[in-house]
């Protein structure tokens, strides 16, 4: 059995728009008990730190706390896992699955297979960071929705006519799309307000510790967890109690990905506990402060070492902007861009999103292959709703 202990910096619940925390980073350590404390106790004893508490907020601060974090590195990053993720694409990555999913949740495996989702994502992330005057409305209308699980936060457009021209642009189409099938997301959100998870539908906690201990039980049968207590863990890590006992090991992947677990056999509940009682926690702390630092301060050669030190503790899953998967001028991208398309024009006609999509996705790849066109937009048509 592995005892595994949990904390986070960077947290800001709901409110992925915070600017001062851009990332969020989550860590998990399997250590004996015994061990880290031991660990802990020679950092504060060597390092002549203040407390008998290791803090990685305070640590960053002082010469001496910053020899401490180098040394706990060495000694505990081998024992570490640890997911970031930047906040504002994590906030695109939400505006898909909600907005879109919805809208074709009996076939979503169809549009994950291709990565429509990351194509979603991108185009949000990228019309955020070059646009943000123009795209901030959008991400706040939609950020008070999911917070408040209200759908009249998202205003709708004051015209009723949808006209589809030649030259649309992708964010256009993205608006689109989302007014067309505000009755599908409004049924969406409102579905939410019963379940104990409303009040952190935007937080990145429970998937950061649910996708780390799924990767610990690649490599041990059972987990003792320990996390620091906080709001969502809380409200939500009575959702793993499926988990205790569990002795299955069930994988999934999307076809053409590898499989991985997605299950994991706890000894007993996860435990919320008090930070001050277990040096695992603390070290865990030191070790999240650590990389978020890393991260907002990447012209420092002390914030490359570290980030360098600590690549191999990097879960796969952090939720970062890759650009490749908006790239036009690539099969893929480009032809999530017809798929959109599409899915606009039958949103306007009030056609089914799920019937015969996998065959026009596979007939687009067909003719992509034969022919590779210019571009995946510009049709000339209009609808009227």
């Amino acid at each position: 059995m592995a005892t595994i202990f949990c904390d986070e910096s960077g947290f800001s619940g709901n409110n992925l728009l915070e600017s001062e925390q851009p990332y969020f980073v989550f860590t998990t350590l399997a250590m004996d008990p015994g061990e880290a404390r031991a660990l802990a106790d020679k950092a504060i004893r060597d390092f002549r730190l203040q407390g008998n508490e290791l803090k990685g907020s305070r640590l960053l601060k002082t010469p001496n706390g910053q020899e401490a974090v180098s040394f706990l590195i060495k000694a505990a990053g081998p024992h570490a896992k640890i997911v970031f993720h930047l906040k504002k694409f994590a906030l695109a990555s939400k505006f898909f699955e909600y907005i879109f999913e919805p809208c074709f949740s009996d076939c979503n495996s169809i549009y994950y297979q291709v990565n429509f989702h990351r194509f979603i994502s991108m185009v949000l992330y990228v019309w955020f960071v070059a646009e943000p005057q123009s795209a901030e409305q959008l991400f706040v209308q939609f950020s008070q929705m999911m917070r408040d699980l209200d759908p009249a936060r998202m205003a709708q457009p004051a015209r009723k006519d949808v006209v589809l021209v030649e030259g649309d642009d992708v964010i256009t189409m993205i608006r689109t799309f989302a007014f067309l099938n505000r009755c599908h997301i409004a049924e969406e959100v409102t579905s939410i307000r019963d379940m104990e998870v409303q009040n952190w539908v935007l937080d990145l906690t429970m998937t950061s510790l649910y996708t780390l201990l799924c990767a610990w039980a690649e490599k041990h049968e059972v987990l003792e967890v320990f996390c620091d207590s906080s709001k969502p863990l809380k409200s939500e890590v009575s959702f793993l109690d499926a988990m205790v006992g569990r002795r299955d090991r069930i994988r999934f992947g999307w076809p053409g990905q590898d499989e991985r677990l997605v299950t994991f056999n706890l000894d007993r509940r996860i435990q919320l506990v008090d930070s001050r009682q277990h040096p695992g926690i603390q070290i865990a702390d030191v070790l999240a402060a650590t990389v978020a630092w890393t991260l907002r301060e990447r012209k420092s050669a002390l914030s490359r070492r570290w980030f360098k030190a600590l690549t191999s503790c990097f879960s796969d899953a952090c939720i970062l902007p890759d650009g490749a998967h908006m790239d036009l001028s690539k099969r893929e991208p480009f032809i999530n861009g017809v798929i959109l398309h599409e899915l606009v024009e039958r949103s306007a006609r009030r056609e089914d999103l799920c019937s015969g999509m996998g065959e026009f996705i596979a007939t687009a790849y067909a003719a992509y292959n034969a022919h590779p066109p210019k571009s995946p937009v510009g049709r000339r048509r209009s609808h009227r709703k």
